[in-house]
């Protein structure tokens, strides 16, 4: 009998075979441990060599050791992170609020997420927390005097290119709190 063959019998009687400190542990009732104890002990060798292949593949899901959801992402790949996953929905929900038709809103999402795997320092001001206005047009920069967009308040409206475009900017103030996706509110300000 294989140890995957064995593995398959061990499951359908309700034990669960799991690789412990390099060691193969059992688990299950009495009267089906006593059933498969001989072919398990027979075995042993097969199955610790089995169980430790999968360990080292991430793929043994027990209690004790759950894979990594986001081993295959980015960095090793262009897939988000859950992480990057949660920042890009709550920056979709936002752009969208602010007036942004909804594939434009995407498409800026996945701008900003490029920007932070290249770890850049230039945003949009639809990230910006003195964005005021929600549609296209009606734009405006409430730290206008710090970010140098305008000499009065009555000239502080932005312009729909200038509040997609990744920019530098000595006004910003991020609209999520930093490393969590928590949307900054008025009535939740740090």
């Amino acid at each position: 009998m294989s140890a995957l063959a064995l593995i398959e019998q061990a499951r359908a009687s309700g034990v669960e075979l799991r690789l412990v400190a390099g060691k193969v542990h059992a688990s299950g009732t009495q009267d089906d441990l006593t059933r498969l104890i001989e072919p398990l002990r027979q075995h042993k060798a097969d199955l610790l060599r089995w169980l430790t292949e999968r360990a080292n593949d991430d793929q043994v899901h027990s209690a004790d050791a759950a894979p990594d959801p986001d081993r295959h992402c980015w960095p090793y790949s262009s897939a988000m992170t859950g992480f990057e996953i949660d920042v890009f929905t709550a920056r979709l929900a936002r752009f969208t609020d602010k007036g942004l038709a909804l594939n434009d809103a995407e498409a800026m999402a996945d701008r900003a997420t490029q920007r932070d795997r290249e770890a850049g320092d230039w945003y949009a001001c639809l990230e910006c927390f003195h964005l005021a206005g929600g549609a296209t047009g009606s734009w405006r920069c409430c730290n206008w005097r710090r970010a140098g967009v305008a000499l009065r308040a009555c000239d502080a409206e932005l312009p729909s290119d200038l509040v997609m475009r990744l920019q530098r900017c000595d006004g910003f103030k991020p609209h999520f709190r930093s490393g969590s996706v928590v949307v900054i509110e008025p009535g939740n300000l740090p």
